[in-house]
């Protein structure tokens, strides 16, 4: 009886987790969009901690024996922002409120977990198309690419990050491409295809999209 349940707890699980995640960024959305409750974006954190959680939790076994290279991708995310913010040489010239929770040298946390959690969903998802290595990696980078150039204006507009001259440069882009074809690297032998972070991304695509047609 228990095995019983146990399985059933494990063949449910992805909805059930996909379910909250979905309710909490539609509430979300219609909060900020349709009440104008915009300092919900404040709990951006939250939300992307409690939905990485989630999805990581099915990913618990591989991730316990092949914990470096999600270690290593969180990390680079987290120090190639570091760098940007003090220093300027990566990215650009820009600050982050304190919307994304807590800081290090200036900068979240939460925005490695960020990194990670969308460069996980993207290379799960075009793995199901059978690419090759060189194929994926190129992609996955160009696919992150287009969800910043949706990300950056909500960001600015939300106050979640601002630039120095407005809006972010040419430089950024060119940044977050190489980075994260480097993390697509890391990450190749690691994901999975049926991993709950392709969901994710698509869920974080649809909801930024949402609020940039909503500015």
């Amino acid at each position: 009886m228990i095995a019983t349940l146990r399985k059933l707890e494990i063949a449910y699980y992805p909805a059930i987790a996909i379910g909250i995640i979905l309710i909490l960024h539609i509430v979300g959305f219609y909060q900020i969009v349709v009440n104008n409750k915009a300092e919900l974006m404040e709990s951006s954190s939250l939300i992307i901690l409690i939905s990485s959680g989630l999805c990581f939790i099915p990913e618990f076994k591989t991730l316990s024996k092949n914990w470096i290279p999600f270690v290593s991708v969180y990390l680079i995310g987290l120090i190639t922002e570091m760098i940007g913010v003090n220093t300027g040489y990566l990215f650009g010239t820009y600050h982050y409120s304190d919307s994304l929770g807590v800081k290090l040298l200036e900068t979240p946390l939460m925005i490695g977990v960020l990194w990670l959690s969308l460069n996980i969903g993207i290379q799960a998802f075009l793995k199901q198309f059978d690419l090759s290595k060189w194929a994926v990696i190129p992609l996955g980078a160009l696919i992150l690419l287009l969800f910043d150039v949706i990300l950056e204006p909500v960001a600015i507009s939300y106050d979640l990050w601002t630039w120095a001259e407005g809006t972010p440069p040419l430089y950024n882009y060119i940044c977050w491409i190489l980075i994260a074809m480097v993390m697509q690297y890391i990450l190749w032998n690691f994901t999975q295809k049926d991993s709950l972070f392709k969901y994710l991304f698509f869920i974080n695509l649809f909801f930024f999209t949402g609020l940039y047609f909503g500015i």
